[in-house]
């Protein structure tokens, strides 16, 4: 079989007019009520946004960030697509696409303030989507949060290190903690800086998974799990995305709360990383209810005889 490419976007591109001014990038979404004049603001206004934020950052925390060039507004438009590059094994990756069941998942509400508040059940326990209840498309917004499925390269290796990926098979890659919600609350670059995909490693795939029915669903379930990572990953970039602005404002408190979504998503991530676990099959079984299980004991099962 030869090798292939595939560009997922079968309904699917997701067209989006991320951070349309300079201002909504990042210093000025901090001060969004000196841009409410309606329509595009002058250089004035601009100014006096940066300056405004400089001086409540100067009281907040004794310093300033470098202020942006507040007469330079750039609109642009990025689209956005699953590109799949796994040679003879991107059919798996389809079909796994394919095949998500459950085309739902709740996400926050951009300008829900009390979206970071801890809620918990009778027992005590964090119920951590308890504020998500905004029902959107997977498929729809799957090609913005998992942009790319394609072998590791040297750029994986240099971001995001080694350690804990050493034994990891597949793993799924994402800079929103640095452009979306930085834990440093100064300043994000926004929704068009975001970079997300799944990422495998071909020296551990190669070779090893053949074209059994038993090897397919193994990769299918590896493939799976890290598509479950990037639905996570939707229910707080999807309302960056839906509006950016109120977004930071409302939910991220102006940065103050950057910290906040980050331990949410690693709670989160703990659930589904407990492998082999009753945790991570529930995790898969929201999505592929019907070949989830089918999959999760070719992936965790020692072979037959």
């Amino acid at each position: 079989m030869t090798g292939q490419k595939s560009s997922l976007s079968r309904g699917a591109v997701r067209r989006v007019s991320a951070a349309k001014k300079l201002g909504e990038l990042g210093h000025l979404s901090a001060v969004p009520a000196l841009l409410e004049a309606g329509g595009d603001p002058s250089p004035e206004v601009v100014r006096a946004a940066i300056e405004a934020l400089v001086a409540l950052r100067r009281k907040q925390y004794g310093a300033a960030p470098d202020s942006p060039q507040g007469n330079r507004m750039k609109t642009y438009e990025r689209q956005f697509e699953t590109f799949i590059d796994l040679s003879i094994y991107t059919h798996c990756a389809e079909e796994v696409i394919d095949g998500i069941e459950n085309d739902t998942v709740n996400v926050f509400r951009p300008d829900d303030e009390h979206a970071l508040d801890n809620v918990q059940d009778t027992d005590g326990a964090i119920l951590l989507n308890a504020r998500a209840t905004l029902p959107v498309s997977v498929r729809e917004w799957l090609p913005v949060v998992c942009q790319f499925i394609r072998w590791e390269c040297a750029c994986d290796v240099a971001s995001c290190g080694r350690n804990k990926l050493d034994n990891a098979i597949a793993y799924y890659r994402s800079n929103a903690k640095e452009v979306l919600w930085p834990e440093w609350g100064w300043e994000a670059a926004g929704p068009g800086a975001l970079v997300a995909g799944i990422v495998l490693k071909h020296e551990k795939l190669i070779g090893v998974i053949d074209d059994t029915t038993r090897e397919q669903c193994r990769l299918k379930f590896v493939l799976a799990h890290e598509l479950v990572h990037a639905i996570h990953a939707m229910r707080f970039v999807v309302p960056a995305f839906m509006d950016w602005r109120t977004f930071w404002r409302d939910v991220l408190h102006e940065g103050g709360c950057c910290d906040l979504v980050a331990n949410n998503s690693d709670c989160r991530t703990s659930f589904l990383d407990d492998y082999g676990s009753e945790n991570e099959l529930a995790e898969v079984l929201q999505f592929w209810p019907s070949q989830g299980k089918e999959w999760f004991e070719a992936c965790h099962s020692p072979p037959p005889g």
